[in-house]
């Protein structure tokens, strides 16, 4: 199954406590389709423009580039810095070659559009602030179910470094972010975690309750591999043993010997 990346392409300049780069490649569907050609085919579909010279980076990881479409003008260029809170980056400058817009302007702008696309589809993957605008509920689990009611089987929401917990009318799983001694630039991971999540889910071929777990496993640890480093650094480089070993360090991080008996030795007194 080839999944196709809807989203942007662009040049980013970042700072961060870490340091800085100027005019690296970054935008939603690079992210997302990067961190998911190392699972499954993709193909990428954005508009870039007559500045764009990075195409051997998508061609590099196999990543189809034949919706890649160049017009007239510079390609959008977004400057952002992170301070202590590396959850929240200050937009500095944005440059727009085409228009564009956050899921907060569709949530409190175009409700209706919005919720017809909600409605149609299986899997929303947003973050817990958007959540609780688009549910009007400040509780994060009352909002959740609050949404899954308008339509999608699955809701997976990100929380940065809190990790992500995905919710189902039956079932409630949470991934944690891997534990690491310095983020160095958390641009993208939220695309990244979306791109690990939805590669494995078509490279596996199972939507099961247990494949949506993993994936959300899968989705943490690309993610944790992807702000190590500016950009696209760290995810450009990949092997599949850096993959596996930090697909086992998570599993080593959540796993707990004697869940499986769920008895635990309280000193509470059965009922007679």
């Amino acid at each position: 199954m080839t999944i196709l990346a809807v989203g942007s392409v662009a040049y980013d300049s970042v700072k961060t406590p870490h340091g800085s780069r100027q005019g690296v490649l970054g935008g939603s569907a690079t992210y997302f389709s990067v961190a998911a050609s190392y699972f499954s085919p993709v193909s990428v579909l954005a508009v870039v423009g007559e500045d764009f010279t990075d195409e051997e980076v998508f061609a590099s990881h196999g990543v189809g580039t034949n919706g890649l479409n160049k017009a007239n003008g510079n390609t959008f260029r977004w400057v952002g810095e992170y301070n202590d809170n590396m959850n929240q980056a200050l937009t500095l400058d944005t440059q727009l070659m085409v228009s564009g817009a956050t899921m907060n302007f569709w949530i409190e702008g175009k409700p209706e559009a919005l919720l017809r696309v909600i409605g149609a589809i299986d899997t929303l993957l947003i973050n817990e602030g958007e959540v609780k605008l688009l549910a009007k509920e400040t509780n994060l689990v009352k909002a959740a179910r609050i949404v899954l009611e308008l339509g999608p089987q699955m809701l997976v929401v990100k929380r940065g470094e809190y990790g992500a917990i995905g919710f189902t009318k039956d079932d409630v799983f949470a991934a944690p972010a891997y534990p690491l001694e310095a983020v160095v630039d958390p641009t993208g991971a939220g695309d990244t975690f979306a791109g690990g999540f939805v590669e494995y889910l078509a490279a596996c071929g199972n939507l099961s309750p247990e494949s949506m777990r993993r994936a959300m496993v899968v989705g943490s640890l690309m993610a944790s591999l992807a702000v190590e480093s500016f950009g696209l650094d760290r995810l450009h480089s990949l092997t599949a043993c850096e993959i596996h070993n930090r697909y086992r360090e998570f599993h080593k991080l959540t796993y707990f010997h004697g869940a499986e008996n769920a008895n635990l030795p309280t000193r509470v007194k059965s009922t007679p």
